[in-house]
């Protein structure tokens, strides 16, 4: 099992462009490592992460709207890509604030473990952005009603709320080392499984969604 921590506390974790380089990088050479069969990600410190960097959104805020999207897309997307087309189950273990971008690679995992008082937030509306990630995935699980809801709102959402909504599937107690815990567990299990069978079956479930019956029974 690899263990990829995001490591800032100072700013819990603030997603910047060397912190998502640096964990993709690390996500693909996990991949590559035939030692390692499942993944964890969790943040150092008192929380996931904050999300994205604030003087790099910054500088996003500040270009034309239509640009705002390409800039997403630039700094963040490669990180998720790595982590939905790794073959190997990656799992999050939460505690504190997942909010923002750090929200969407968490929901880019294949399964999630908060802490009792981990606490997520979509946070776009805040600062008047568009939600890219967080509402894409939201829509598919949720439904629009609900993706609004939880996007225009941008309310906290409780790691019990998580679960009940059906994007956590664990509530683990304590904080950080519970989360933890749990998680490696998980991919301990997962790990001792038949590796290409999980491989197939992930690339089979993120398909679903877009595909026809036919096309997902040929996969």
């Amino acid at each position: 099992v690899a263990t990829l921590t995001l490591d800032d506390a100072k700013t819990l974790n603030a997603m910047h462009h060397g912190m998502t380089a640096e964990l993709k990088d690390a996500v693909r050479r996990a991949e590559a490592d035939d030692r390692v069969g499942a993944i964890v990600l969790v943040g150092a410190g008192r929380a996931f992460s904050a999300g994205g960097d604030t003087n790099m959104m910054g500088r996003g805020m500040r270009l034309p709207p239509l640009e705002i999207k390409k800039f997403v897309a630039a700094e963040f997307s490669g990180l998720v890509r790595a982590i939905t087309e790794c073959p190997k189950p990656v799992i999050a273990a939460v505690h504190g604030p997942a909010v923002g971008f750090a929200f969407f690679v968490v929901l880019a995992c294949d399964l999630i473990v908060a802490s009792e008082k981990a606490v997520f937030n979509t946070m776009y509306a805040r600062i008047a952005l568009v939600p890219l990630g967080v509402g894409w995935v939201f829509a598919r699980q949720l439904g629009h009603q609900r993706a609004f809801e939880l996007c225009a709102f941008a309310d906290h959402i409780s790691a019990q709320q998580a679960k009940d909504l059906g994007f956590v599937n664990t509530v683990a107690p304590g904080e950080r080392e519970g989360a933890l815990g749990v998680a490696q567990r998980y991919a301990a299990r997962l790990a001792a499984g038949p590796a290409n069978a999980l491989a197939l079956t992930k690339r089979m479930l993120r398909a679903a969604p877009t595909e026809s019956l036919e096309a997902h029974a040929a996969a």
